[in-house]
């Protein structure tokens, strides 16, 4: 498996995201950027009515963030094949493991709760 954040995983992770019916559906109303920290290794996100892409500036969006925070360590425990118990989703995370937060604003994350816990379910996991 390649490495979270790398450019083959990125690509492997929106091209998934793009044929989810699912992901298109339950996300067609939704628009938000997504922010991701793996260890130094930084991350932006935006979905916009149902398509997921990668967003290479440092811009203040125009629309809700939903930031994700963690140790490499962490992200591999909550990206496993078959992750252990209390790491399996990004609200476990967050109480179970001290490495792993959730910074953004709580409404910010609630209101674009389903859309992300399916895109973190569809994105690649690791041996």
């Amino acid at each position: 498996m390649s490495e979270i954040l790398s450019s083959e995983w990125v690509s492997q992770w929106l091209e998934t995201a793009g044929k989810d019916k699912e992901l298109a559906h339950i996300g067609k109303l939704s628009r938000f950027r997504l922010k991701l920290t793996v260890g130094d290794t930084i991350a932006y996100f935006e979905f916009n009515q149902g398509k997921f892409e990668i967003v290479y500036a440092d811009l203040v969006p125009d629309c809700d963030l939903v930031e994700f925070v963690g140790s490499r360590q962490a992200w591999e425990k909550m990206l496993k094949v078959v992750p252990d118990p209390l790491y399996n989703d990004f609200l476990a995370m967050e109480k179970a493991h001290h490495e792993f937060s959730i910074p953004s604003e709580r409404i910010y994350l609630l209101r674009h709760l389903r859309v992300a816990q399916k895109l973190f379910n569809i994105a690649p996991r690791r041996g």
